[in-house]
């Protein structure tokens, strides 16, 4: 599937602005003119469902994503805190690790990733210990990569604003499987 360029004219954007706060998980130029630079990567959506548009039920809460159901996890759609859409993506926890997770797609034929996400947070002052992580294997072991944000040493900070936060991926095995 081939992303609109106005969707990629406002991915760079964005990019653009994220500056240095964003340090730890990205080394961001202008996004233009750069070796490598994030206009010259193909930008494909690989998410079914990335906004959580689409309506939930009882047996999928939040439709092609996969939550875990445990004592004091938390995780819905939720209509009263949205960035663009109709609703956004709600996780409390009063402890237990809670979890939001893709379906599997397939490994990027360049072996580069960027993997954008929105968020906020309604306490700063509780900074949750947030990972956004790419999981899959490679050559029979497990794959996992990720970035800390929230709480943690030098993890960027959540605020009550919603917030971009980039995790860019130059150097994933060609054969990964199960992304």
């Amino acid at each position: 599937v081939q992303v609109d360029p106005g969707v990629t004219d406002e991915l760079l954007r964005e990019l653009e602005g994220l500056g240095t706060r964003l340090a730890t998980l990205v080394p961001v130029g202008d996004g233009r003119n750069a070796e490598g630079s994030l206009a010259s990567w193909n930008l494909t959506r690989v998410l079914p469902n990335p906004g959580f548009e689409a309506d939930g039920t009882p047996a999928a809460p939040i439709p092609d994503w996969a939550t875990n159901a445990s004592t004091g996890v938390q995780v819905q759609l939720d209509e009263s805190q949205r960035r663009g859409g109709r609703r956004s993506a709600l996780i409390r926890s009063s402890g237990p690790i809670g979890t939001l997770a893709s379906p599997t797609f397939a490994s990027p034929s360049g072996g580069r990733l960027l993997m954008l996400v929105w968020l906020r947070t309604s306490d700063p002052k509780r900074q949750p210990p947030l990972r956004l992580a790419l999981e899959g294997s490679y050559e029979g072991r497990p794959y996992y990569r990720y970035a800390s944000i929230g709480e943690g040493p030098s993890a960027p900070e959540m605020t009550t604003a919603w917030r971009s936060y980039l995790l860019r991926l130059d150097d994933l095995p060609l054969n990964l499987q199960n992304a």
